[in-house]
């Protein structure tokens, strides 16, 4: 993700004439710069050896052991020797240690601030300038605060008459808490000048003849209405715009606060998280609070117990409350989170989440967060069990099915359910359950165990579901 930032001066007068100095400005020490992006790759594969026990990263290239954060930053130059630089970053990968856990092998996102204090080696009225770098590097991932201290060397290369600057470095980050490795870290940033005047001496009485504009341009680069993007490429030079609007405001005909470049429903008020779009209620004919689409009854009311069908003694002969057609025990009273059948006869219940199903079949249920397919705390306990039966076991297998609760799209929820059955099946594999012994299969919102959008019930959908069997 690159974020960008420009300043604005909201006192330009709406048609001021563009203003061409004719001097090249004598550079000051003191100024400050924002960047246009800032990167940093953060590289543990270069220097240490990965101790990964699921190999799930056996064939990994460069990026896949490393972290890649990019955002926004600050440059002062104090001096004409010192300077320092100030960073907020989001990024996205992982980090290394030598007994990382499961998550820490997953990729996730990662919150960075970094402050640096460069020296620069040479004059800083030079085009490309050396420097040597040290600083602190903080990230915060999955709410574990990792630092490093970076030092290294680099360079900035001034240019558009030093209003504008690249820099390129690359440093060794030395692991500050036990959870980071050291680490290379290789830096880049384009930055923009931040002051509104040059401050320079031998200017032309010709070319402060002003028209009105606060802002000062310099050589061939005119920036008729101040808003960071040169005349020559913004297609609405007189008015403040976006660099990602080609120079033009941008525009929000429905009123609902969703720009027009963003909202799907341009002509219609709709929700910021609908994308603009008005939120459609679901449908619900019977109002049965039951949605039509998982509704096995959808014009008759009926209760979630029954999946929206009415109960009759005819549709439901042990009048259990749970239609024979549903019912695993159609002739047998029974509980509803046994199948229709009853917990003392078919199953007993374990409240972390695991069922034990006599015979020859055993079945675990491990839950996830909303949108969500991390191992929860609870989960570990359930797959640990799992796994020391499997050892114990060699002539059971084990099947994993994968569920979403019933919100978002059919095709997302599929992805969804598939990503929490392979989270499940590498912790079992890291733990030297043979591929062969795992099959796997994942439905999405199809198969719901509680056909309804309520959310004080929609945990209970999602899950794997983990069934042992000979």
């Amino acid at each position: 993700m690159i974020t960008v930032l420009f300043t604005f001066n909201l006192n330009a007068q709406q048609e001021p004439k563009p203003l061409v100095l004719k001097y090249k400005p004598i550079q000051e020490v003191k100024w400050s710069m924002f960047s246009l992006y800032r990167a940093h790759v953060q590289d543990f594969g270069n220097t240490d050896k990965y101790n990964d026990t699921c190999n799930c990263l056996e064939n990994g290239k460069f990026l896949d052991k490393a972290n890649t954060n990019i955002g926004l930053s600050f440059y002062k130059n104090v001096d004409e020797k010192f300077a320092y630089s100030i960073d907020l970053m989001l990024g996205y990968g992982y980090t290394s240690r030598k007994a990382p856990s499961l998550e820490e092998k997953e990729r996730s996102w990662l919150s960075t601030a970094r402050a640096d204090l460069y020296y620069n080696l040479t004059s800083n009225k030079l085009q490309l300038q050396p420097y040597v770098v040290g600083g602190l590097h903080a990230s915060q991932r999955s709410g574990t605060m990792l630092a490093t201290m970076p030092v290294g060397m680099g360079a900035r290369y001034m240019f558009f008459n030093n209003q504008a600057m690249i820099t390129m470095q690359v440093g060794y980050g030395l692991g500050l808490t036990n959870r980071i490795r050291n680490s290379v870290i290789y830096s880049s940033g384009l930055y923009v000048n931040l002051n509104k005047k040059n401050k320079a001496k031998n200017i032309d009485s010709e070319t402060l003849k002003h028209t009105g504009s606060s802002c000062v341009s310099c050589g061939a680069v005119v920036d008729t209405d101040c808003d960071g993007i040169v005349d020559a490429i913004d297609k609405c030079p007189m008015v403040p715009g976006l660099p990602s609007n080609n120079g033009c405001p941008l525009s929000d005909r429905d009123g609902d606060g969703v720009v027009d470049q963003q909202d799907k429903c341009p002509d219609v008020p709709g929700a910021v998280n609908n994308e603009g779009c008005p939120i459609t209620p679901i449908d619900d004919r019977d109002k049965d609070g039951i949605a039509d689409n998982v509704d096995g009854c959808p014009d008759v009311a009926g209760p979630i117990s029954n999946q929206g069908c009415p109960i009759t003694v005819s549709a439901d002969r042990d009048g259990d409350g749970i239609l024979d057609k549903f019912d695993k025990c159609p002739d047998v009273p029974g509980a509803l989170n046994n199948y229709g059948c009853p917990l003392q006869v078919l199953q007993k219940e374990i409240p972390n989440g695991r069922n034990y199903i006599e015979g020859d079949t055993m079945q675990y249920i491990i839950y996830f967060d909303f949108d969500k397919y991390t191992l929860k705390q609870n989960s570990y306990d359930i797959l640990n069990d799992v796994i020391d039966f499997l050892k114990r076991n060699d002539t059971y297998k084990v099947k994993l099915v994968g569920h979403t609760d019933l919100e978002g799209k059919d095709e997302y929820n599929i992805n969804l359910s598939q990503n929490r059955v392979s989270t499940a099946k590498k912790y079992l594999m890291s733990y030297g359950i043979e591929s062969f012994r795992i099959t796997n299969t994942f439905y999405g919102k199809m198969q719901p165990a509680i056909p309804s959008f309520d959310k004080d019930l929609a945990w209970k959908n999602r899950r794997v579901e983990i069934f042992l069997t000979k």
